[in-house]
């Protein structure tokens, strides 16, 4: 859930820079990794709230970095490995004339959400935003933001998929 905290402007321009702001959220998630299953926008009381299910919470793990290659200088090789191993599941070997880690590279979707939004443009329409992803603050601020029909159909909706893939 990210939530937008309005600024004072009118519907038709916090509207417009909301649903812009999903657009760009769905097509990041859709080259990525998190596989986008559903995003849907409310308007809350104070806030505009952007749903988002995935069907991944975290990027897959572990992958393979490819450093420099074994004929580059001594300082190359060295800083590479200084920067990589204490982030390695294993390594350094050579493979293809290449130095390697097996890499731990694992983001979680609230993680890449976070940076990824401030890239993004939020004013005038939001002073401050909030990625949300405990099921209980969910629903605290659904409540505080008067949205909780929204909630709750996002949640059934999630439940007939989970029986669907079973």
């Amino acid at each position: 859930m990210l939530v937008l905290r309005r600024s004072n402007v009118p519907p038709d321009v916090y509207w417009g820079q909301a649903l812009r702001i999903m657009h760009k959220i769905k097509n990041v998630l859709e080259r990525s990794e998190f596989s986008p299953i559903f995003l849907g926008i409310s308007e809350g009381k104070n806030s505009m709230i952007i749903l988002i299910e995935t069907r991944f919470h975290a990027t897959p793990t572990p992958r393979i970095v490819s450093g420099p290659p074994t004929s580059a200088s001594t300082e190359n090789i060295l800083s590479f490995i200084r920067k990589y191993r204490g982030r390695s599941i294993a390594g350094p070997w050579i493979e293809g004339q290449r130095i390697v880690f097996l890499v731990d590279e694992s983001v979680l979707l609230s993680d890449f959400l976070e940076e990824y939004v401030k890239t993004i443009k939020i004013e005038p329409s939001f002073t401050s935003f909030e990625i949300i992803d405990s099921p209980s603050k969910m629903l605290e601020v659904a409540r505080e933001e008067e949205m909780l029909q929204d909630m709750y159909s996002l949640v059934i909706r999630r439940e007939i998929l989970n029986y669907i893939d079973e």
